[in-house]
Protein backbone atom coordinates (compact mmCIF):
# COMPACT_ATOMS: atom_id res chain seq x y z
CA UNK A 1 0.00 0.00 0.00
CA UNK A 2 2.89 2.35 0.80
CA UNK A 3 4.42 1.67 -2.61
CA UNK A 4 1.17 2.61 -4.37
CA UNK A 5 0.96 5.92 -2.47
CA UNK A 6 4.61 6.63 -3.21
CA UNK A 7 4.05 5.88 -6.89
CA UNK A 8 1.09 8.30 -7.07
CA UNK A 9 3.08 11.02 -5.30
CA UNK A 10 6.02 10.60 -7.68
CA UNK A 11 3.69 10.60 -10.67
CA UNK A 12 2.02 13.81 -9.46
CA UNK A 13 5.42 15.48 -8.98
CA UNK A 14 6.57 14.49 -12.46
CA UNK A 15 3.33 15.69 -14.07
CA UNK A 16 3.40 19.07 -12.34
CA UNK A 17 7.10 19.66 -12.99
CA UNK A 18 6.76 19.27 -16.77
CA UNK A 19 6.57 22.59 -18.56
CA UNK A 20 6.15 23.87 -22.08
CA UNK A 21 8.07 26.45 -24.07
CA UNK A 22 4.96 28.39 -25.05
CA UNK A 23 3.78 31.16 -22.73
CA UNK A 24 0.54 31.41 -24.67
CA UNK A 25 -0.87 28.06 -23.54
CA UNK A 26 -3.98 28.60 -21.45
CA UNK A 27 -4.68 26.17 -18.63
CA UNK A 28 -7.81 25.56 -16.55
CA UNK A 29 -6.40 27.92 -13.89
CA UNK A 30 -6.36 30.76 -16.46
CA UNK A 31 -10.11 30.68 -17.07
CA UNK A 32 -10.63 33.72 -14.86
CA UNK A 33 -10.18 37.31 -15.90
CA UNK A 34 -8.95 39.87 -13.40
CA UNK A 35 -11.86 42.16 -12.37
CA UNK A 36 -9.92 45.35 -13.16
CA UNK A 37 -8.95 44.01 -16.59
CA UNK A 38 -12.53 42.93 -17.34
CA UNK A 39 -13.86 46.35 -16.29
CA UNK A 40 -11.28 48.17 -18.43
CA UNK A 41 -12.04 46.04 -21.50
CA UNK A 42 -15.81 46.51 -21.17
CA UNK A 43 -15.56 50.24 -20.44
CA UNK A 44 -13.45 50.89 -23.54
CA UNK A 45 -15.84 48.82 -25.67
CA UNK A 46 -18.90 50.62 -24.28
CA UNK A 47 -17.42 54.01 -25.20
CA UNK A 48 -16.25 52.93 -28.67
CA UNK A 49 -19.42 51.03 -29.62
CA UNK A 50 -21.76 53.75 -28.30
CA UNK A 51 -20.02 56.16 -30.71
CA UNK A 52 -20.04 53.68 -33.63
CA UNK A 53 -23.63 52.46 -33.23
CA UNK A 54 -25.10 55.75 -31.99
CA UNK A 55 -26.92 53.71 -29.35
CA UNK A 56 -26.03 53.53 -25.65
CA UNK A 57 -24.10 50.33 -25.01
CA UNK A 58 -23.93 49.37 -21.32
CA UNK A 59 -22.96 45.77 -20.61
CA UNK A 60 -25.22 44.05 -18.08
CA UNK A 61 -23.43 40.71 -17.98
CA UNK A 62 -20.20 39.10 -19.15
CA UNK A 63 -18.36 35.80 -18.85
CA UNK A 64 -15.17 34.12 -20.01
CA UNK A 65 -15.83 31.28 -22.45
CA UNK A 66 -13.75 28.82 -24.43
CA UNK A 67 -14.57 28.05 -28.06
CA UNK A 68 -12.45 25.65 -30.10
CA UNK A 69 -9.47 26.08 -27.75
CA UNK A 70 -9.56 29.89 -27.83
CA UNK A 71 -10.56 32.08 -24.88
CA UNK A 72 -13.10 34.92 -25.20
CA UNK A 73 -14.87 37.47 -23.05
CA UNK A 74 -18.53 37.54 -24.08
CA UNK A 75 -20.66 40.50 -22.92
CA UNK A 76 -24.34 41.39 -23.32
CA UNK A 77 -25.99 44.82 -23.65
CA UNK A 78 -29.68 44.51 -24.52
CA UNK A 79 -29.80 42.81 -27.94
CA UNK A 80 -26.07 43.38 -28.55
CA UNK A 81 -23.56 40.60 -27.92
CA UNK A 82 -19.84 41.39 -28.01
CA UNK A 83 -17.15 38.71 -28.13
CA UNK A 84 -13.57 39.74 -27.35
CA UNK A 85 -10.56 37.54 -28.10
CA UNK A 86 -8.40 36.88 -25.04
CA UNK A 87 -4.90 35.52 -24.65
CA UNK A 88 -2.42 34.88 -21.90
CA UNK A 89 -0.41 38.01 -21.08
CA UNK A 90 3.25 38.24 -20.10
CA UNK A 91 2.10 38.30 -16.49
CA UNK A 92 0.38 34.93 -17.00
CA UNK A 93 -3.16 36.33 -16.74
CA UNK A 94 -5.86 36.60 -19.39
CA UNK A 95 -5.74 39.87 -21.37
CA UNK A 96 -7.46 41.24 -24.44
CA UNK A 97 -5.92 40.53 -27.86
CA UNK A 98 -7.45 43.81 -29.05
CA UNK A 99 -10.14 42.41 -31.38
CA UNK A 100 -13.86 42.34 -30.58
CA UNK A 101 -16.91 41.52 -32.68
CA UNK A 102 -20.43 42.78 -31.90
CA UNK A 103 -23.74 41.56 -33.32
CA UNK A 104 -27.48 41.40 -32.74
CA UNK A 105 -28.59 39.18 -35.64
CA UNK A 106 -26.01 36.44 -35.03
CA UNK A 107 -25.98 36.51 -31.24
CA UNK A 108 -27.40 32.98 -30.96
CA UNK A 109 -25.50 31.38 -33.85
CA UNK A 110 -22.38 29.39 -32.88
CA UNK A 111 -19.11 30.52 -34.52
CA UNK A 112 -20.74 33.59 -36.09
CA UNK A 113 -19.31 37.05 -35.49
CA UNK A 114 -16.38 35.85 -33.38
CA UNK A 115 -12.87 37.33 -33.52
CA UNK A 116 -9.82 35.32 -34.50
CA UNK A 117 -6.04 35.63 -34.17
CA UNK A 118 -5.73 37.24 -37.61
CA UNK A 119 -7.90 40.16 -36.50
CA UNK A 120 -11.07 39.27 -38.41
CA UNK A 121 -14.62 38.49 -37.33
CA UNK A 122 -16.16 35.26 -38.57
CA UNK A 123 -19.03 35.80 -41.05
CA UNK A 124 -22.54 36.61 -39.87
CA UNK A 125 -25.43 35.79 -42.19
CA UNK A 126 -27.44 38.66 -40.65
CA UNK A 127 -24.75 41.05 -41.84
CA UNK A 128 -24.58 43.16 -38.67
CA UNK A 129 -21.20 42.02 -37.32
CA UNK A 130 -19.09 45.01 -36.25
CA UNK A 131 -15.36 44.62 -35.67
CA UNK A 132 -13.79 46.80 -33.00
CA UNK A 133 -10.06 46.98 -32.41
CA UNK A 134 -8.54 48.20 -29.18
CA UNK A 135 -5.03 48.20 -27.79
CA UNK A 136 -3.95 44.84 -26.43
CA UNK A 137 -2.76 44.67 -22.83
CA UNK A 138 0.88 43.60 -23.09
CA UNK A 139 0.39 40.10 -24.44
CA UNK A 140 3.23 37.78 -25.16
CA UNK A 141 3.81 37.41 -28.86
CA UNK A 142 2.60 34.13 -30.27
CA UNK A 143 5.47 31.69 -30.39
CA UNK A 144 7.56 33.61 -27.86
Amino acid sequence: MKNVKLLFILLAIVMTSCSTDSEDIITQADLTLDTATRTAILSELETTLTEQKRVLIKYEDSKVIEIDGEMFLRAWSGDFVTTTLLGKGKDGKLQTRGVSCTTTACSGIPNACEPNERGYCSPCTGGDCTKTTTEDDGLAEIGE
